[in-house]
């Protein structure tokens, strides 16, 4: 901001952010004033360290993307949501339009949390617009990356919020729901196999996971399960598929423990078809891509409906003979 000064007159300093007058004057980062020609003192610029800046809030990511983070550099901000996806940013202005452009320009660019436990809620998938809403964008993995290799966490099986009591494994149950999505496109999109990984961080890498312990990807309390694409244009290069952690999950298909967890094959099939390109589709109370789910009624999830198979032959139609 400029500062205006009369002759003789000190200039004054421009008033610091709440944040910043909390803190102890050595960790505001300010250096001591300086002289101008004249003797009149120059105000000196305020100087926002990583160490004396207010921690960085966690959103998803377009969920809500305002303005930039001021008290931040830009290439922190850029890193920051190309490693963790999220960021919340603050202020306004030119500025604030520039970074939000970078910021969509940057992988991952649809991440949002998903399958909230109960009434449906907005889902904010993408720059382009909210899939299941009309998004005039059409996601797609392309060719040369089918079918789509996952790699589940080694700590799957031991997991303690994932409950066996009817003999299956999170592993094969997420099989199951492979096979359902390879049978309905008539093709196979997502490999039949699951490799191992040791990663249990969402990352564009290449290294496509599926994990249900804590990782670098922060849900919250009503989140169930969140799917990472990576994009390039309108081309999904990259994903990742995370189970909250801090949720109860199942592989059951009936009884008390499937009434009171949510289901890893119904889930993870939504998930996964996201992993794909699927939007969300609200139409549709009984298609396994809903927005919402709860805990009693989410085995049907494992069951593509006909609005399920429609949108997945229009991004992947059936190879003909």
């Amino acid at each position: 901001m400029k500062i205006a000064r009369a002759q003789g007159v000190p200039a004054t300093t421009p008033a610091l952010p709440a944040w910043s007058r909390a803190l102890p004057p050595a960790s505001r980062g300010l250096p001591p004033a300086t002289t101008a020609s004249g003797g009149v003192p120059r105000p000196a610029k305020p100087v926002v360290t990583a160490a004396s800046a207010p921690p960085i809030t966690t959103i998803g990511p377009h969920a809500t993307m305002e303005a930039p983070m001021v008290h931040a550099s830009r290439d922190t901000v850029i890193e920051r949501y190309r490693t963790s996806g999220k960021v919340q940013i603050q202020g306004g202005g030119r500025a604030g339009a520039d970074l939000r452009a970078a910021l969509r320009t940057v992988a991952p660019t649809t991440t949002a949390p998903d399958l909230p436990d109960g009434a449906g809620a907005p889902f904010d998938a993408s720059a382009a617009g909210k899939p299941g809403g009309g998004s005039p964008t059409v996601y797609s993995v392309p060719s040369n990356l089918r079918p789509v290799s996952f790699n589940l966490n080694d700590q799957t099986a031991t997991a303690p919020n994932v409950t066996n009591t009817q003999g299956g494994t999170a592993e094969a149950s997420l099989l199951a729901g492979i096979d359902a999505i390879n049978a309905a496109a008539g093709q196979t999109l997502i490999a039949p196999t699951l490799g191992t990984t040791s990663e249990r961080n969402a990352a564009n890498d290449g290294n496509n996971i599926i994990s249900f312990v804590q990782g670098n990807y922060r849900f919250s309390k009503n989140t169930v399960a969140v799917n990472i694409n990576y994009l390039s244009g309108s081309q999904i290069v990259s994903q990742d598929v995370l189970f909250n952690p801090k949720q109860p999950f199942s592989t059951d298909n009936s009884g008390s423990v499937e009434q009171s967890t949510f289901d890893v094959q119904g889930v993870g099939t939504h998930e996964m078809l996201h992993a794909v390109g699927l939007p969300h589709i609200s139409s549709d109370p009984q298609a396994t891509m809903y927005p919402s789910v709860s805990r009693t009624d989410d085995v049907k999830l494992r069951t593509l409906e006909q609005s399920d198979i429609a949108e997945l032959l229009l991004r992947y139609p059936a190879p003909t003979a």
